[in-house]
């Protein structure tokens, strides 16, 4: 709270915008044209008073907590560094939790999920766009910390989230979650490997690419009987690599549903290392593995409802190898944003956190595109001018297009996002700011003395020392003196 002879002050340092434009001049335009209206409607933004005035503003100082400050003390100092607004931390610590629902809503309007186009030759053959389908989830500190899971849809082909939820692990995987479009393929692994939930996208039109385990999933032959998935890969006899395939049925709300079994036969070094993988988890939860679960695991098991006479098993195999790109999804947003853990005790401030951290990695994913999409160009110009060349019988090189990597396009555009929300200050301005910084530097009141200052206050002027502090030091000084002489 200001005082005194700094108010006038004051407010002059915090409106002083002209430090560092780039958030105005390339963020803002980018966000939604209600953000203002929707902060009010959502309860983000409550009154009007000589501090936080601007949407924008809240929305900086909230991915600033996620992207560059270590706690919200530091976004307190940060605020009134970069003239955007003095505020204690327990109100920007109020201000998060109660924007939750107005992260959510920038998030959705981020997305776009309209207007992607699938790739020609599968939308001349009625087919949409390849999604991937996966959850990845965040735990809170503590040693209870509570776990959020984030529910995502992926678009391969785009390279770019269509669809978010965020929700408790309470809630389970599933397609339910999301908006289904018919024609398109979804592409999951065994979470989402259950009757219902490849029922739900037939019905809906769209086609299923997912693992599955054939203990959790009945299935049928033509005849309507049971259809016993591990006989019938014994009958095989397959080697390593080998590939089977075979049509089946299953039911599910009182229809039948035709599908194909494609399995590919693992390494025995593959199937040895998923062996232990599931004697680990099958210990973790105090359970008895089964002997069928021991063999299944030399055996890569996928499920499918895409029509043979479009798509080999080999084809569905490489598809659902593509679903690893969502995987790497999750660990880049992780890893380059920083939060592996989420700085939240609550369930207002936690689901807040989570909802900035997505909305940080949607903002950033477009110069990220933007990006990618140069670089395309630039080696295509490189690719005709190295073909013009080895047309020239003086000169046989050829300079071939190197493979862009994904993971440091996406590392130089979160790292350009963050001096975006952070912005510079100089020298001098820290020092002008100081006295509106004394109460975000200063510490807080605390049961244990600060150590240092003791010492130093003692060393330095031992008048000036408490009473009680001076003479604590002065036995201290004599019980060492005389431990020395002795």
């Amino acid at each position: 709270m200001s005082v005194g002879v700094y108010d006038i002050a004051e407010e002059s340092l915090v409106q002083d915008r002209g430090l560092d434009e780039r958030w105005e001049q390339e963020i803002v335009p980018h966000l939604p044209k209600e953000l203002e209206e929707q902060a009010w409607l959502t309860g983000a933004m409550q009154r009007k008073s000589g501090k936080l005035t601007r949407a924008s503003d809240l929305l900086r100082g909230l991915l600033a907590y996620v992207l560059c400050v270590s706690s919200f003390r530091g976004l307190g100092a940060w605020g009134v560094i970069q003239g955007v607004v003095d505020m204690a931390d327990t109100s920007w610590r109020d201000r998060l939790r109660k924007a939750s629902e107005w992260l959510s809503w920038i998030v959705s309007q981020q997305l776009r999920p309209d207007g992607l186009l699938p790739c020609p030759w599968l939308k001349k053959a009625g087919y949409g766009a390849v999604e991937l389908v996966d959850a990845t989830h965040l735990k809170c500190v503590g040693l209870h910390g509570r776990t959020w899971r984030i529910h995502c849809l992926y678009s391969l082909l785009t390279m770019q989230i269509r669809q978010l939820v965020v929700s408790s692990m309470k809630v389970a995987e599933n397609l339910q979650h999301f908006v289904l479009q018919a024609g398109s393929i979804y592409v999951h692994d065994s979470g989402y490997g259950y009757r219902d939930r490849v029922a739900q996208a037939t019905e809906a039109g769209a086609y299923t690419v997912t693992a599955f385990y054939p203990g959790s999933f009945p299935l049928e032959d033509e005849q309507a009987k049971s259809f016993e998935v591990v006989k019938w890969l014994k009958k095989q006899r397959a080697r390593a690599g080998k590939i089977c395939c075979i049509s089946v049925f299953f039911r599910h709300g009182g229809k039948r549903y035709e599908a194909r079994v494609v399995g590919l036969r693992r390494t025995e070094e593959q199937a040895q290392r998923m062996r232990r993988r599931k004697k680990k988890k099958a210990g973790q939860d105090h359970r008895k593995l089964q002997g069928e679960t021991l063999y299944l695991a030399g055996w890569l098991l996928v499920l499918r409802t895409l029509p043979a006479a479009d798509w080999s098993a080999q084809e569905v195999l490489s598809l659902y190898r593509a679903r690893w790109h969502i995987e790497v999804l999750f660990k880049r947003i992780k890893q380059l944003l920083c939060q592996h853990i989420l700085r939240a005790e609550t369930e207002e401030t936690a689901r807040a956190t989570v909802y900035a951290i997505l909305v940080s990695w949607v903002l950033q994913h477009e110069v990220a595109l933007e990006l990618r999409a140069n670089l395309q160009e630039m080696y295509l110009i490189l690719e005709e001018e190295g073909k013009t060349m080895i047309e020239d019988p003086t000169n046989q090189e050829r300079q071939e297009e190197p493979a862009i990597s994904e993971w440091q396009v996406q590392a130089l555009s979160v790292n350009l996002f963050r001096q975006q929300v952070q912005g510079v200050w100089s020298r001098q301005r820290l020092f002008d700011c100081l006295p509106l910084l004394r109460r975000h530097l200063g510490e807080r009141r605390r049961k244990r003395p600060h150590q240092w200052q003791q010492v130093h206050r003692w060393l330095v002027d031992p008048a000036k020392a408490g009473p009680s502090e001076a003479g604590s030091e002065r036995k201290t000084a004599v019980s060492a003196r005389s431990t020395a002489f002795t």
